[in-house]
């Protein structure tokens, strides 16, 4: 909730307590929780979370976050997109925004494929300003469609 509300220093410090090794129980959850975690740690753009938790990730790209009791957070692969940008890993974070946008898609998640789609625009906006601008336009229709705010 700090990251997303702008705290970053707040932010930073629940991350120092939550990103270490053993700090998250590795059970059902556990990548809801990293999800979680890696989304703050962008939004704050804490590098130092930020590598521990690109690395910690990496090997479940392929997956989805999600426990039946807790909710549903689409592909892995958006939070790696997050990761690698924040680490100035364009090529990265491209290929796994493909990967999230692919899975999420294929999954009928709309929000989860429309916040990818925001996601890689922003990330592409530099890089090619055509392709991020109907990215962002396909997450706009997607969000109106599923009554939700762009931002």
């Amino acid at each position: 909730m700090h990251a997303r509300l702008g705290r970053s220093q707040e932010a930073r410090a629940t991350l120092a307590d939550l990103v270490p090794e053993g700090a998250l129980p590795f059970d059902q959850e556990w990548l809801l929780g990293i999800s979680l975690l890696a989304e703050a740690a962008a939004l704050a753009a804490d590098v130092d979370a930020v590598v521990v938790l690109y690395r910690r990730i990496e090997p479940w790209a392929a997956l989805n976050a999600a426990d039946p009791g807790e909710g549903m957070r689409g592909s892995m692969a958006r939070y790696l997109g997050l990761l690698a940008a924040t680490l100035g890993r364009f090529d990265d974070a491209e290929r796994h925004f493909e990967h999230a946008i692919a899975m999420n898609a294929a999954m009928g998640a709309k929000p989860w494929l429309a916040l990818s789609q925001r996601d890689f625009a922003r990330v592409l906006l530099e890089r090619d300003r055509e392709r991020a601008l109907e990215l962002m336009e396909a997450a706009k229709a997607t969000f109106r469609e599923l009554g939700m705010k762009e931002g």
